[in-house]
This record gives C-alpha cells, structure tokens and sequence, in this order.
C-alpha cells in the first residue's frame, strides 16, 4: 500500500471515526449545565482557576454543553454563572493528564439559592476511559517514599508492572511486555534509547506536577505502546514565583550490614558489609513570570551521586573510590502569544558518569566494571510545541521533538590493552570489559488535531494526526588486546579475536492515526486506528569514515486497529464497565538491523589445545558482512491486546476496580541458520542427564544467519487485577493492587541468541522470562491531625522470575550454553519484598509553602534477594547464588523548602 492510497483510506476513515483527545500533557472539564425541571441552559459562563494560572472559561451551547480542554494537571476551582441564577461553585476539582472530567451543574433560580458550593466531588471513576490509566499527582508524588533513581520506579508500583531490579528501578516489563513496547515521555518528548527501543533517560522525577501511566489501552498516537505509556509532566511556570529546594544526608552508619563476606584482601578473619563513603542527593526547581499573563518559565535540576564498595571489599585507594553520578536537568517556557496561541519549549538533559554496574560483584571485579559518560550535548532532548486552538471545538498542535541518547563506555582502568575473561561455567569475569562509543538520535515531527461535534444524542470527541520520523545511529565497540578469552570453571577453552567493530544505520518512517471516543447517553465507544509506513529501511549511514552502507533493506506498512467501550451502568456513573482491544506494532528499531553494516569486523574463534598451551585449533571465522542477512519479506512485530474491567467508586474518593487481561505477541524478530548443516549427538552431563545436541557438519563458514520471523517466536500473557484506589481527601491517600499473571512463550529477539538452533533445545513451551505470578503493590499516605506529621510509604511484593538451568557443551561450532529443561518448571529465582517508608514533620505551611523534615527508610523489609544471580550452569559451585545484592536498610535524613 502506498502513501497516497493510505492517505485517501484515512479521511474516509477519519470523517466517519475518530477517539480520546491526544493531549496526554493536559486534562479537560466537560459537561452540561440545566435548570431544576432538567431543561439545558445556553449561554451559561463556566469558567476554572487555579492559583498562578490564568483563568479560562466557556459559554455554553444550545445544548447547554461546555468543554475546557487543554487544562495542566492540578486542582481547579470551577464556577457556573447565568443571570437569573444562583451560582454554582465546585472547589478541589482534579484535572489529570488525558483525563476527562464531566460535571453535570444544575442551576438554581436566584430566589431559590444565591450559592451552591461543594468540594472535591469529583468522581474517582472515569466514565470515557476503556483502557487502564493511572495518574500520580504532584501531592501523592511529594508523599512518596522511593529508590530516587528514574521515572520508571513510579510506573514499577503499579499492578501488572515488574521490573528485573526493584533495588534500582531502569527497565519495566507492563504487563508482560518487553520493555521496548513501553513508550516513556518527558512533556511529551521521548526518552526511550532511539536505537534500542528500551529506557535510557531517568527524568526529573521532583520537577513532576504529574506522573501519568497508561498500562493498557493507549491512543493510536503511539506506536511503540503494547507494553503502556509513561509520561512524565513536570510543573508549569505561573504568574506568582514558586519552587522548591530539598537534600538528602545519609553517612555510612545509617546503613545496616545485612551481610558480610570475607575479605580476601584484608588481614585474617576479617569480614565487611557495603560501605558508603560519599551520598549525595539534593534538587532545586524555580519558576514564574517573565511577562506576566503572557510568559512563564520553570526549570532546575536533580543530582545524585554515590561512593561505596560492596561486601567482602577492603577499603578502596582513592582512584577506585568512583562517584556514580546523574543529574537531570529540566527547563520548560511557555508563551502565551494570544488567546488562541500558545506555545511551549522544553530542554531536557542528562549528564552522568556513571560505572556499570555500581559496585563490584562476586562475577565482577572492579577491573571488569565499565565508566558510563555523557553530557548535555549527546543527551539532550528537546520539544518544541505549539497549540492553535481554532475555535471552542476544534485545536490544533504541532511537535518537533529530538531525542538522544549518546555515551562512552570503557573499562574501568581505561585500557584498552588488557584482554577480558569470561568463564562460561561461573560467570566470573576479569580482566577488562569492552569499550564503546553510540550515538542514537531521533528527530519527530508530528501534527494533529482534536475536534469536538455535538448532536442531539451523539458527540464525537475526534483525534487525528501525522507523523515524521527519522533514527539514526552508530556504534563502535573495541575489545581491549582484540581478544576474549573463555574459560570452563578455570580452564582455558576458546578464545574470540576481534578487531574494532563498526555499525550504525538510519531508518525513516511516516504515520497517520486518528480516533473517535463517540457518547451516546451511558455508552461511549472509542474506536480508531494507525497506518505505519518505513518506506525502505536505509542501511546506509556515511558518517562512519567513508563506508558506504548497503542501501534499501526493508519495507513495511502496518494498520493497528484500536477500540475500546465505557458504559456507566448506574446513572450517577460510580460504576462503569471497560472493555478494550487492540494492535500494536513495534517500529523498527536500529538495533535489530544495524549488524548488516559493512564496517562490521570478522571475529575469529580458536579453541585451546593443552599440547600447544595456547589457541591454536581453528573453530571459525564470522564475517557479518558475508553470514549475516536480512529476510526481505519480513514482518513487523505485533501485539494483540485484550482487556475487560469494572470500577465502582464505593465511598467518596474511593474505587474498587477489577480486570481481566490477555495478551499475545507474533511476528517476533529472530535468527535462523539457513546455511549451516547440524545433526544430533547425545552427550551424557556430570549429573547422569543425556542431552541431544545437534553439532555443525558442514563448515562454520558455510552458515548464514537470516534475521526474520522464525515459526514458534511469540508471547502469551493473561493476567486478573484487583485494585483499590483512594484520593487524596481527609488527610489520607492510597493506591493497592494484587495480580494474578503467568507469561509464557519465546523471546530471543534481542542479541545473537537463536542463530545457533542449541540455543532454542528446551526453550519453546515454557514459561517467558518475564512471568512473575504474583504480585501485590501499595503506595500511600496520611497525615496525622494536629501535629502536621505525614507518614507515607509504599510496598511491593513479587513472585521470582522463571530460570532454566543450563550446561556449556563443546560442539564443533564452539562450547554453547544449552538450557536443561523448561524455563520455570524447576527452578524460580527468589521472591522479593521491597517497602519505602518516609515520616516527615511539616512547618510554617501556608497554602503550597512549607518547610519538610522527614526520616525516609530504604529497603525497610531488608530485602536481600532479586533476580541478579551468577550462574545458571548446574554443577556450577555458584548455581543460582546472588550476584549483585539489593542495597540494604539505609536511614536517609531529608529537608525539602517549598516557596
């Protein structure tokens, strides 16, 4: 299908459809005004405020409708105003990000009542959403005791959310997602890693006035959204200066030594714990007017730093005592050029120095840790937005946005000389680690629009857009001394010699999507949809030296449905059932495809031979540029998404809600050999287990790995939720939820894994690596009366991850990994139970301001297990053993100044 047939397919499509207004940074107040006899009142003012904003209002229709769109997540004060008429007031109303508020006003005659008032009433259940959101507000956000590391954290409390690191919170797996489906935004501006797909950027999460998820059910505005939509929408500059100022203070002796190990290199009999000997978290944020009315900043920053050793270290010399350290920055203008344009500019940045992982391990020395850099020029992103609101149904908003994400990574020593070890039994590793320098950037521009109709039975509240994209990246990798050395616990066994190797490509890409949320008395039926084109995936990229890349590799086009129903069963729309359905495409990402690239190097493997001492016997010789091939007519990766729910708002403030999910993923990327030629042999274990392998018979040579859609590769998920939510109200707030999941299916789309078939011997039919079957979140707070002391903290608990024990065996194409039975069916890592708990005492508050003093509890369970293990090999003396421990029990004394 080609652009222009698409195009013509989607006005059809649009001017009978449409859906969900796409501002996902702003909320809107929608509803109907009438008289006591139920007759709807035209020309009504209704109008909302909130302090240090400009107020906004609307007059309503014929039909007495009214509609305040684009509205910054907040508290609101809204009044209803008609001569004749008493008015009517409704105080602590709460806008959320994508949330649609309705309130239904009746009037009074001025006779009757001068002034209704009322407070915080409006309701908990959203009667227009189909799909599962959740929104943290700025007051929930404040309370919350957390891991202070990225954005990420907050979506990680979620029912349905996991993550491999509870410890410290990167990558998230929504819902049995990978973590390349969840698309992550800073106002409206991606922070995913351009060429991976996954989390790189962590966010300004103290610069937050809201952070919004979407786990299921997100717009056709994104692409890359099976596994939800996290967005990160920091505070707004007002009319009246405001911001904040807050540090943390833990020395060493607050953290608790849960556990010692023998220090090898201390004096005998010594043991030691994790040691800090820097900890440094502070933040500081301004903003207000530049022109009044018309012109606003806010902005500042975050900045974490960290110094340790871990247990069983001695002290370290001052040149190993690295400071782990990230700051992110975070300024946003907004202008207001006149009443119906407006415009905002956003510069986010990341600069870190940063050392992978953060302390040494029992599989990590700290030869073998690797220096992360970057600064505000390889990771910058900025927004650009401008929103034309044409008239009282109709806006329109315009976006260019870039993205990056760049680094430079090398070993800890900064040699490039000393080879690396890697033993394939115990994991340990010395030596060095590799040496790279990537460069991923993405450029967006998109434009859409939002227009309300209205009928006499039916609205349509109508979203539609383009988009343009362009990614592109490169990547060098070195091995220090061109060599990896491998050993069998202890022994040398190959060795893989390569020179420096050299990738990158760019990919463009064009989108059209719209959508329709129809409201015909209690039902509301979203439907809608996306056409993706990459017209030709280039794999041609000149800025590496002068290597002129391979040209056209790929085509695709991809049509996402999307639909979702709301009805509200009761009419005062406390009880609403959801139903939602849907695709989701993943979009090409670099990675997959930039290993063609001819500056690829050969990589040359030797295996050990005792008699020679050293790597003589030839094993084989790799060259990407001649076995590795791309299938032509391969598909894009999908995932089908299926929901059904209920929420009842029980009591005021508080809602219940239940759902039902089903996912399931195809189309998934892989490698097959098309070229090697492989038999069987049985090959008896050290445990008396037989084992069919399957040996090369033909030359290394003679293989070629086609990346395409191998048959089998797919994903299952099926999940029931239970959540309980209360708003903030009469002091208290909380948010709980319980899952029941179980993941199954093959992944091996990332990485080399799947060219050799050893690798997929026992790995189809079990359980997915993502499957934790059980999971309980609850996030919280309260304030107790008269004292001015907030107690707030949250907890998850969570099931282990499903693991396969494994044994390397030595076949003609080299020693492989192969898996012994069905990840999960024996072997689990450990359960994990994390809390955060925070006690602060408030002074001199006086509306937002206010001065905080708080102890805040890391880790308070003193969770010492986690997913992290060293060796999966069977007989291996360190068989599922922690590698990386959890950060124990750590007291954090905290201040924080809001002015």
């Amino acid at each position: 299908m080609d652009l222009r047939r698409a195009v013509r397919l989607f006005i059809v499509f649009i001017i009978g459809a449409g859906a969900l207004p796409a501002q996902i940074t702003t909320g809107n107040i929608i509803g109907i005004v009438h008289d006591e006899s139920r007759a709807v009142l035209p020309g009504v003012t209704v109008a909302v405020a909130s302090p240090g904003l400009p107020a906004q209002s609307a007059v309503t229709n014929e039909r007495g409708e009214y509609r305040l769109t684009g509205l910054q997540p907040g508290m609101y004060l809204l009044t209803v105003e008609l001569p004749g008429f008493g008015e009517y007031e409704e105080t602590d109303l709460r806008v959320v990000a994508s949330g649609t508020i309705e309130r239904v006003v009746t009037l009074k005659v001025a006779s009757a009542a001068s002034e209704i008032t009322v407070s915080g009433q409006a309701p908990v259940v959203d009667v227009r959403t189909a799909g599962i959101q959740n929104s943290i507000p700025s007051v929930q956000l404040e309370a919350a005791a957390s891991e202070r590391y990225g954005v990420q954290a907050y979506m990680a409390m979620l029912p349905g959310v996991t993550t491999n690191s509870y410890n410290r919170v990167f990558q998230v797996t929504v819902m049995g997602s990978n973590s390349n489906e969840t698309t992550i935004l800073s106002d409206g501006v991606s922070i995913n890693n351009a060429s991976t797909g996954g989390s790189w950027l962590l966010g300004d999460f103290d610069s937050a006035q809201e952070i919004s998820a979407t786990t299921l059910g997100a717009s056709a505005e994104y692409q890359a959204a099976g596994g939800g939509v996290l967005q990160l929408i920091s505070k707004t500059g007002t009319n009246r200066f405001h911001g904040d100022v807050s540090g943390y203070w833990s020395p060493d002796k607050l953290t608790s030594k849960p556990t010692l190990l023998p220090c090898a290199r201390c004096a005998p009999g010594v043991k030691t714990g994790l040691r800090w000997y820097k900890y440094r978290d502070m933040s500081g944020h301004i903003g207000g007017p530049i022109l009044r009315d018309r012109l606003w900043f806010f902005g500042g920053l975050i900045y974490r730093a960290r110094s340790g050793s871990s247990p069983g270290d001695p002290e370290p010399p001052e040149n190993e005592k690295f400071l782990d350290m990230i700051t992110d920055i975070n300024t946003k203008v907004n202008w207001k050029i006149n009443d119906r344009l407006q415009f905002q500019q956003s510069f986010y940045a990341e600069i870190f120095g940063t050392v992978n992982p953060q302390f040494t391990t029992p599989m990590r020395p700290i030869a073998t840790l690797q220096h992360s850099q970057g600064n505000a020029t390889l990771d910058g992103n900025w927004g650009s937005q401008l929103t034309w609101t044409i008239s009282n149904r109709t806006v329109f908003t315009a976006h260019y946005n870039i993205t990056q994400g760049g680094s430079n990574r090398i070993g800890f020593f900064e040699d490039l000389t000393t080879p690396a070890h890697r033993d394939q039994v115990t994991g340990i590793q010395s030596g060095n680690f590799t040496a790279t320098r990537f460069r991923p950037r993405r450029d967006e521009v998109s434009a859409k629009a939002n227009t309300y109709i209205s009928r006499a039975r039916v609205s349509h509240d109508l979203s539609y857009g383009v988009q343009i994209f362009r990614n592109k990246d490169y990547r060098v990798d070195i091995q220090p001394g061109g060599v990896i050395y491998f050993d069998l616990n202890g022994q040398p066994d190959q060795a893989q010699f390569v020179g420096p190797d050299v990738r990158g490509a760019v990919s463009k890409a064009q989108a059209l999507w719209g959508e329709n949320s129809m409201t015909i008395g209690r039902f509301t039926f979203k439907y809608g949809g996306r056409f993706d084109q990459v017209p030709k995936f280039d794999g041609q990229f000149h800025e590496i030296g002068t290597l002129p890349g391979l040209g056209k590799l790929v085509t695709w086009n991809t049509f996402s449905p999307r639909a979702g129903l709301n009805v509200r069963l009761t009419s005062d729309g406390k009880t609403v059932l959801r139903a939602v359905g849907g695709r989701y495409y993943l979009p090409l990402f670099l990675t997959d495809f930039e290993v063609l690239h001819p500056g690829r190097a050969l990589t040359t493997t030797m295996r050990y031979d005792p008699a020679t001492a050293a790597y003589t016997t030839l094993v084989s010789v790799t060259d990407p540029r001649t076995q590795i091939r791309i299938d032509p007519n391969m598909q894009a990766p999908y995932t089908d998404q299926f929901a059904l729910g209920a929420d009842r708002e029980v009591a005021n403030n508080l809602a219940i809600g239940v759902n039902v999910i089903y996912k399931r993923s195809a189309n998934q990327l892989g490698w097959r050999d098309i070229g090697g030629t492989y038999g069987q042999q049985q090959v008896t274990l050290a445990n008396g287990q037989t084992l069919t392998v399957l040996p090369l018979l033909n030359r290394p040579a003679d293989r070629i790995f086609l990346r395409t859609n191998p048959a089998g590769y797919g994903t299952t998920y099926r999940a029931f939720i239970l959540t309980a939510t209360r708003r903030f109200a009469n002091r208290y707030q909380f948010t709980a939820g319980y899952t029941r999941q179980r993941a199954t299916g093959l992944d091996l789309s990332s990485g080399s894994a799947g060219q050799d078939p050893n690798d997929l011997i026992n790995a189809k039919g079990g359980l997915g690596s993502r499957d934790r079957p059980n999971m309980f979140s609850l996030m919280g707070s309260y304030e107790v009366p008269g004292i001015a002391v907030q107690i707030s903290g949250n907890l998850t608990a969570v099931s282990g991850t499903a693991v396969a024990s494994t044994a390397p065996v030595r076949l003609p194409q080299g020693t492989r990994s192969i898996s012994l039975e069905a990840a999960g069916s024996k072997y689990r890592t450990e359960s994990e139970q994390y809390m955060h708990v925070r006690i602060t005492k408030i002074f001199f508050r006086e509306g937002p301001r206010r001065l905080e003093l708080a102890g805040e509890t890391k880790n308070a369970l003193q969770e010492q297990g986690g997913p992290d293990i060293q060796s999966t090999v069977f007989n291996a003396p360190n068989f599922l053993q922690m590698n990386l421990r959890p950060e124990p029990r750590q007291l954090r004394l905290f201040a924080r100044w809001f002015f």
